[in-house]
């Protein structure tokens, strides 16, 4: 039997049905612990934390955050100690870029231990010519040690492979959603649709676009509040509902009253069994994301059947969104390109809307939590066989 250990930042909702469905399939297959860093879940709402009763996850490591020499040597101890208490055959790692991921990278290479690195790096990020560099380089180097690879999607998976790693290693499902769950709850509720239109003061014949999420500088609120701006001066009826709260919220908030932006709805954060019925009460989800690696919105918005436009730095994107068929893959930063992706979604009939929207959430649905389970099963198996194969030719060379 295979004895693995899975290393996580939190228990969040984007790791927990995939790690329910693992467990539910391969309890009697792989002998492993999950490790979280922290005890609970820092902010992220996108499905209720009500199952981690099972023994097999350790909660609150204590990991120390800040990036210095001191929180390395203490985190590393930690990891040390979990690791020669327990001899796995293979170890999944959440990344490469903090003080939590790099003590155990560092121990499993040190150790000759094969490692599965969970990244959702992909080639589109934007960073300066110098921060660029160091990251191509340091990304070459781990995911060239790694044994195997547990990514999001396709973006991850095309990155991977420029970064040298063979495609045979490399198995999609991280940061998997609920989506059969999602799309009951938002289902349930989609009779209520024009009352909450109607509790935000949206007309029937009002075009919704949506955005739930953090209110962060990399969101890039400029070039959304523009896109949407330059798109309303041609049709009136376009609104825009922001959901979430974040450091960057009265800068928003005062920029549109500023500018004298009419046509905004500002919600505070909304949990996540409440937040459906916004998604079905929208028309079409927007982000216009200057960095953000994955975007797990992007998925929900898909799964409750909007029509997406999305910069092209969101590896989701890439996952449910065909441009033309169920949205827009925009350029950062572009106010022209993403203001005429709002204008044509919004001179479409509501047949067409649904029709895209249809088309998006067939591709959501189709990575289920078991799904994710079988693909993590699978990396766990890779990367352990190349420990027993290195094993093999220790013992014939003694």
């Amino acid at each position: 039997m295979i004895k693995a250990a899975i290393f996580s930042y939190h228990p969040a909702p984007y790791r927990d049905p995939a790690f329910e469905a693992f467990h539910r399939r391969y309890r009697n297959e792989i002998e492993y612990k999950v490790y979280f860093a922290r005890s609970v879940d820092l902010g992220h709402t996108y499905q209720k934390l009500d199952s981690l009763e099972c023994n097999n996850f350790i909660l609150n490591l204590q990991i120390e955050p800040p990036y210095n020499v001191v929180s390395y040597s203490k985190n590393y101890r930690v990891i040390s100690n979990i690791l020669k208490d327990h001899v796995y055959d293979v170890v999944l790692i959440p990344g490469h870029s903090d003080t939590f991921n790099l003590p155990i990278i560092h121990y499993c290479i040190m150790h000759g231990i094969p490692y599965v690195l969970s990244s959702d790096s992909i080639s589109l990020n934007k960073n300066s010519r110098l921060r660029n560099t160091i990251k191509l380089l340091a990304d070459r180097f781990f995911v060239g040690h790694a044994a195997s690879l547990f990514i999001p999607g396709r973006a991850s998976k095309e990155f991977c492979i420029k970064m040298g790693a063979d495609k045979q290693s490399i198995f999609e499902g991280a940061y998997c959603l609920d989506a059969k769950r999602l799309y009951e709850e938002a289902e349930e509720i989609r009779p209520n649709r024009d009352a909450v239109r109607q509790s935000l003061g949206v007309e029937e014949d009002d075009f919704l676009l949506l955005y739930a999420g953090r209110f962060i500088d990399v969101s890039d609120f400029d070039t959304m509040l523009h896109s949407y701006a330059k798109a309303r001066e041609n049709n009136s009826k376009i609104r825009l509902l922001l959901i979430g709260d974040g450091p960057e919220k009265q800068r928003i908030e005062r920029y549109i009253k500023e500018e004298s932006i009419d046509g905004i709805v500002i919600h505070d954060f909304v949990p996540i069994h409440e937040i459906a019925k916004y998604y079905i009460s929208s028309d079409a989800y927007i982000m216009t994301n200057i960095w953000g690696n994955y975007g797990l919105a992007v998925v929900q918005s898909a799964i409750c059947g909007l029509p997406i436009i999305s910069t092209n730095t969101l590896g989701s994107a890439f996952d449910v969104v065909v441009d033309a068929q169920s949205g827009f893959i925009t350029p950062i930063k572009s106010v022209d390109e993403s203001s005429k992706a709002i204008l044509k979604l919004a001179s479409l009939d509501s047949e067409t809307l649904r029709h895209m929207g249809s088309v998006g959430r067939k591709l959501a649905m189709e990575r289920t939590p078991e799904w994710a389970a079988e693909n993590l099963y699978s990396a766990l198996k890779a990367a352990a066989s190349k420990k027993n194969k290195r094993s093999e030719r220790n013992d014939t060379t003694c």
